[in-house]
């Protein structure tokens, strides 16, 4: 949620308020919101880049640059094991498989 206000910490109401996304970072409420009675608009935003990113807000002549942090998603990591050689070994507790993730 950001909010908009005057010099004197008045909320102002329908003011359009444009954002600046870095790649990789995208707004699902789009990229220019309007501020509701209470000066106040939802934003939505998502990535498929992990780490830190800058938003930049922008409304008449003033702009405000936060800073928001995306994790990875674990949940969907992927792993490859790659055998050294196809070749039977020999079950003598010495013989063995290199696998490389």
């Amino acid at each position: 949620t950001l909010t908009v206000v005057d010099t004197y910490g008045n909320p102002l109401q329908g003011q359009n308020v444009t954002l600046t996304l870095p790649k990789g970072v995208t707004s699902k409420t789009g990229n220019t919101v309007t501020t509701d009675a209470a000066g106040k608009a939802d934003i939505e935003l998502m990535s498929t880049v992990a780490g830190e990113h800058s938003i930049t807000a922008s409304v008449n002549n003033a702009q405000k640059t936060v800073t928001v942090k995306f994790k990875a998603d674990f949940s969907t990591g992927q792993a490859s094991l790659e055998v050294d050689s196809a070749a039977p070994k020999v079950a003598n507790g010495k013989d063995a498989f290199t696998l490389t993730a």
